[in-house]
């Protein structure tokens, strides 16, 4: 599936980004998810720091689709991270195919800088 789309260099692409391109299904920096390569692999892994990561509320430097750690994430994770529906630091929440690079915004609305926050 990757090769299919594969991307270059800081191009945006769906399902299947290299370099430090963002894809789709909820990518961020170095990090991204379903099958892309550059500085990540596929789903439940975690770019410069795979070993400390899961699927499902994972940490380290990276950002996967599913509840990330590092400068922000979603479904209420910890850390650095922001809570789902809200975005903390860095990052987005909840969906990044809904657009979040760097320090923008999702559509979920942001919070830059603030503490980590919960959200039942």
């Amino acid at each position: 599936m990757a090769a299919a789309h594969q991307a270059i260099g800081w191009s945006d692409f769906l399902w299947g980004v290299s370099g430090y391109s963002n894809a789709l299904a909820g990518v961020f920096g170095t990090g991204k998810t379903a099958g892309v390569s550059g500085f990540s692999d596929a789903i439940g892994v975690s770019g410069l720091s795979q070993g400390n990561v899961n699927s499902i509320g994972v940490k380290g430097d990276s950002n996967l689709g599913t509840g990330v750690y590092g400068v922000g994430g979603d479904v209420g994770v910890h850390g650095e991270s922001g809570p789902s529906h809200g975005v903390f630091g860095q990052t987005g929440t909840a969906g990044w195919h809904s657009g979040v690079i760097g320090i923008a915004p999702n559509s979920w609305g942001v919070s830059r800088g603030f503490e980590p926050r919960r959200c039942a």
